[in-house]
């Protein structure tokens, strides 16, 4: 995703006021953008995009950001629900946990990776990724959120493949990566406060082969971050309010490319 000539790099998204590396599958590091997306849009309560004159509480990107809110799950009974379709398959259950609390949990699993393990067929991608959301009514003014996401995919092309478009070498690649966090939310009469802690990481692997079999080239690179922010809202009127946000981050980067000629 680019936007307004920016770097890819330079998008926020926000789950639930937790910030994650990138909501699909297939990235490249330094991207936004990948084939299939992470996030189980059954789950979306609410997502806005801002383009530009974005709230400063945001912060720390410039081209533009993605807040998505995620929906409760259900406290009045247990649901499961199965679909299928020409990307993959899923499974969603949600329902009633502790009293004054309810979950959601989501698993999906690509299609094609099945037709690749049956009949051998390789240059098929294959992606699976599992999301849950914790949400427990501490009072009636205060409440707590946990959420997770993780989603792994990878592709390979064998050498015969691969010659088939005029290209030398097999390649392999893979990628994985996790987002956990944590909010705290508490409402006042003229105003509210989120304190939020959260951990994310992500993992690219791409090696290629010459004919004769011989690794010519491998990447390993690995992101981290985590972060602490607190964000407040102050209710002047009726119609003003002003926000303030806060916080630190913990950003770690490897990067190990080895080539061989």
């Amino acid at each position: 995703i680019i936007v307004r000539g920016g770097n890819a790099g330079e998008n926020l998204f926000l789950v639930d006021n937790i910030e994650i590396p990138n909501p699909n599958h297939f990235s490249k590091q330094g991207a936004s953008g990948g084939a299939v997306g992470i996030i189980n849009t059954d789950f979306i309560r609410q997502m806005d995009f801002f383009t530009g004159a974005f709230p400063a509480k945001y912060g720390n990107k410039v081209s533009s950001v993605m807040d998505i809110k995620l929906r409760d799950g259900v406290r009045e009974k247990q649901r499961v629900k199965a679909e299928g379709g020409i990307s993959g398959l899923g499974l969603t259950w949600e329902g009633p946990f502790l009293p004054s609390s309810a979950f959601l949990l989501s698993y999906r699993k690509s299609y094609p990776s099945f037709i690749r393990s049956r009949f051998g067929i390789t240059g098929i991608p294959h992606y699976s990724n599992l999301q849950g959301k914790y949400s427990q009514d501490i009072n009636s003014r205060q409440k707590l959120t946990v959420l997770a996401l993780y989603g792994n995919d990878d592709y390979r092309l064998d050498l015969e493949n691969a010659m088939k478009d005029d290209y030398q070498n097999s390649v392999n690649y893979s990628s994985w990566q996790y987002t956990v966090g944590a909010s705290f939310h508490t409402v006042y009469p003229q105003g509210y406060t989120i304190h939020t802690i959260s951990r994310n990481f992500t993992h690219w692997t791409q090696t290629e082969a010459d004919t004769g079999g011989i690794e010519t080239y491998r990447a390993l690179t690995n992101e981290g971050e985590t972060s602490f922010k607190m964000d407040m809202g102050f209710y002047l009127s009726s119609d003003k309010k002003s926000e303030l946000g806060l916080g630190f981050a913990i950003r770690n980067t490897q990067v190990n490319n080895d080539i061989w000629l």
